[in-house]
């Protein structure tokens, strides 16, 4: 008789720290977190529309802009929260961070594109776009920018202030031997 091999149809379980922590179990660091990708996402968004135009245009979508920007940011701070930006830590930014920042910035540049084609085909005014776009990819660019810049510069900063510390300390070199899993816990447990 040939015996069946133990196969588990459940989906493996993902680590601890990869689940969503519920915003009540924030922390003063993931408050500031948030409040610095909704400032990078109003600056990508201001950016991107005092770039591309200039003038009568300008003065035009301006006051439709501002009235936009805080829901807009609002936004942003769900898709932020729903990518994982807001729980992750920054010294050990890596590249899935990086793939979820591109993800949130290409989210909300759609957004951005189906509301201008919304305002587009709403609108009554003499203006017949609201970003355009140039405008639009102009956004793209700066948001990954602004979400990216300082988690990356505080990962350099963080790398830079340990390897100065262990080539001054007199500390003693060590080898350890195991999964590279394992042997990341117990390195980023002594980086604390």
């Amino acid at each position: 008789a040939i015996s069946r091999p133990n196969v588990s149809l459940q989906t493996p379980t993902r680590p601890a720290s990869r689940h969503m922590k519920r915003p009540s179990q924030f922390n003063l660091r993931n408050v500031l977190i948030a409040t610095h990708d909704a400032l990078a996402t109003a600056f990508a968004l201001v950016a991107s529309f005092y770039l591309r135009f200039e003038g009568a245009q300008l003065a035009d979508g301006l006051p439709f802009l501002l009235q936009i920007l805080p829901w807009f940011v609002l936004f942003s701070i769900v898709v932020s929260y729903l990518c994982n930006l807001t729980t992750a830590k920054w010294r050990f930014t890596s590249l899935p961070d990086a793939l979820n920042i591109l993800r949130v910035a290409a989210l909300l540049t759609l957004a951005l594109v189906v509301m201008d084609y919304a305002y587009i085909f709403t609108s009554h005014s003499h203006v017949l776009i609201l970003f355009g776009r140039i405008t639009i990819v102009l956004y793209f660019f700066l948001q990954v920018f602004a979400l990216s810049a300082l988690r990356f510069g505080y990962r350099y900063f963080r790398a830079s202030r340990t390897r100065h510390h262990a080539r001054t300390d007199n500390a003693a070199p060590a080898l350890l031997v195991g999964r590279a899993a394992d042997a990341e816990v117990v390195l980023r447990g002594i980086e604390n």
